[in-house]
């Protein structure tokens, strides 16, 4: 895996060598690299075409659905930065996040666009994007006036943007800002660049090359978007030529479902999620053995954990380390 400079411009190639694979799925939904870049730039007219620029934040407040992953490819595509943040996040720290890094336009999902709608007051917010409605209301002042415009996201991939020049990236433009729990007091934001976080996939997939080649892994997204480590693995897949597969829930039982329905080769996990999976009494009833490498982080791996896992599955757990 070659760095190049800019996230966007490793996403083209990707999409251009591996057009017709398998990039995405999502409970039923299934993306071929060639769809899913396809959906990113419908959106990436949509955003520019509201005004959304170069280095404009953006929140990504989902939960793991396609969406996330378009919005986010979408974002890198018109230069803005990507803002995730836990769709567990309640109003104060939303507001706090929206505030502090001065965004204007969040997408959000109809479980949580309650939040967002008390976030508001005070803060940079102008736009909501609710992923996963088939309708919207605004959010009016006082006096009647809309002060926070919702819209669908359907409707911004049905806009078509004005034309405009070529928008000029470069390595060092930030990509997104990650907010860190990771300290004491409210989470701190940590700004990635474009190069960075290349640098980042690319150091990881590094290893994972030595045990699946490029374009063969298949990926279950067992960590979050929203950190660095569930990134390297969920975003890095998508920009290697992998298959990513994001689940709609997390739970043990429907992990271990996934992993053997998709053949999954690869999936990230902290150390606590790894030891749930060996202490889980079903294990033995699911098969696992497509699983190849597995990445883990977040915390602290303790040292049984580790033999553990390499006894039962015959493969060494690769730990890595956040933003914090």
């Amino acid at each position: 895996m070659a760095i190049l400079t800019t996230i966007d411009e490793k996403f083209r190639n990707t999409v251009g060598e591996f057009p017709d694979k398998i990039a995405l799925i999502y409970k039923e939904e299934k993306f071929t690299f060639n769809e899913l870049d396809q959906l990113v730039n419908q959106l990436a007219n949509g955003l520019a075409g509201k005004g959304v620029g170069k280095q404009d934040k953006v929140i990504i407040y989902l939960p793991h659905m396609s969406q996330w992953i378009i919005s986010w490819f979408a974002l890198q595509r018109i230069g803005a930065v990507a803002v995730p943040v836990s769709h567990f996040y309640g109003h104060d720290i939303l507001h706090y996040i929206a505030k502090d890094c001065g965004a204007e336009t969040i997408f959000c999902s109809e479980a949580n666009v309650e939040h967002v709608r008390l976030a508001w007051p005070n803060s940079f917010l102008k736009n909501i994007i609710i992923a996963d409605a088939a309708d919207h209301e605004d959010v009016k002042d006082s006096s009647g006036e809309i002060s926070l415009a919702a819209a669908t996201f359907e409707s911004y991939l049905g806009t078509e943007a004005p034309p405009r020049s070529a928008i000029e990236i470069e390595g060092k433009d930030m990509a997104e800002i990650l907010y860190t729990s990771g300290t004491t007091g409210l989470p701190k934001g940590v700004t990635i660049s474009n190069i960075y976080l290349l640098e980042q996939i690319f150091e990881s997939k590094k290893q994972s090359e030595l045990i699946i080649p490029m374009g063969e892994g298949i990926t279950i997204q067992g960590a979050p978007l929203n950190h660095i480590l569930g990134q390297e693995l969920g975003l890095g897949s998508l920009l290697s030529g992998d298959t990513l597969v994001l689940l709609a829930q997390m739970n043990l039982d429907n992990l271990l479902e996934h992993i053997e329905k998709f053949k999954a080769t690869t999936f990230f996990g902290t150390p606590t999620l790894c030891r749930m999976i060996l202490e889980h009494d079903k294990l033995d009833q699911y098969n696992l053995t497509s699983l190849r490498y597995v990445f883990t982080g977040g915390e602290t791996l303790p040292v049984e954990v580790a033999k553990n896992w390499a006894q039962k599955f015959g493969h060494t757990l690769y730990n890595g380390y956040g933003s914090t």
